[in-house]
């Protein structure tokens, strides 16, 4: 007889995620699937429309809405003789699930807990024990990668994006939450008008509430263009400093339109080795600061703050 190690039925998922149990293949009781809107490593991102029934989960739930569809990670099944054999296997195949499952984990407890102007609302999440649907709400706009791909953003426009990303860390640290994986991909872009941009953080598969130790606090996250090659993992405060040190390593991206970290060395540059990158860079607001900001060489410790560096950006 086969057993599975770390997983369960349905309601077994439903109360891990503290999601409403659901029937497999039945999510359409629940909501009308539109287009398909992205899609990355953890899931792919609907528009939806929900039915009276999906009204129930949140009354406040508007008319459209986006579902974040992610295929569960599945146990190991094991029989009852390689248990016999080998009693060990239950509490590793019993982690290595929990270890799996801890990113979706951390996405939902965080969307439950956050309410802020610059984090998209969570309305609630549905899962059996193959998929698990994350309903949020629908921000129009598209991400700051696709907007600096297409040269969409003016002068004013790129600086009103600098102060509502700032304002947005701030807000999130002032929460209690560590995001762990800042860049461009992850940032929602609303053009409001030619000087204002509203700005949504978005993913937060890696992140961490570190006062109360839920989500991702401990193991190495993030992206490693963005990710601070100084990080102590576990310290709040230098996984902060690298929240912010991936702020630092957007704001070349969106001013100079390139990144710091050269990807075939598999390391970040400092601006002394830009080279012919140098004219690009020096024309970013504070881009002194910001040079000092992003330099690997430098400790976190002896890095300007990053209120000295927005001050900069904004003369």
């Amino acid at each position: 007889m086969d057993l599975q190690l770390g997983g369960g039925d349905s309601a077994k998922m439903a109360k891990l995620l503290g999601c409403t149990k659901l029937k497999i293949g039945r999510v359409e009781e629940y909501f009308r699937k539109g287009r398909k809107i992205g899609a990355g490593a953890q899931g792919t991102v609907y528009l939806a429309t929900p039915t009276a029934k999906g009204k129930k989960l949140k009354p406040t739930m508007p008319s459209t809405v986006v579902i974040k569809h992610i295929v569960l990670p599945q146990p190991e099944p094991v029989t009852a003789a390689d248990l016999h054999r080998n009693p060990w296997l239950r509490d590793h195949y019993a982690k290595d699930f929990s270890l799996k499952l801890a990113p979706i984990v951390a996405e939902i407890q965080i969307l439950k807990y956050l309410d802020l102007p610059n984090n998209m609302k969570y309305y609630g999440c549905l899962t059996n024990k193959q998929d698990a649907y994350i309903v949020m709400e629908h921000v129009e706009g598209a991400t700051l990668l696709q907007g600096i791909n297409s040269k969409s953003f003016n002068p004013a426009q790129k600086i009103s994006i600098t102060v509502e990303l700032h304002k947005a860390i701030s807000d999130l640290h002032g929460a209690g939450v560590i995001h762990r994986d800042i860049k461009p991909e992850n940032i929602l872009c609303k053009v409001v008008d030619d000087a204002t941009v509203k700005v949504t953080l978005v993913d937060y598969g890696m992140s961490c509430i570190h006062k109360t130790k839920v989500g991702y606090c401990t193991g190495e996250g993030g992206t490693p263009a963005y990710v601070d090659p100084r990080q102590e993992i576990g310290s709040v405060f230098s996984m902060m400093l690298s929240d912010w040190w991936a702020f630092g390593q957007t704001m070349v991206t969106l001013h100079a339109r390139f990144r710091m970290y050269d990807e075939e060395q598999g390391q970040y540059r400092k601006y002394s080795d830009l080279a012919g990158l140098q004219p690009h860079f020096n024309r970013i607001p504070g881009y002194k600061v910001l040079a000092k900001f992003t330099d690997p060489s430098i400790p976190q410790s002896a890095r300007p703050t990053v209120d000295e560096l927005l001050a900069s950006m904004l003369k």
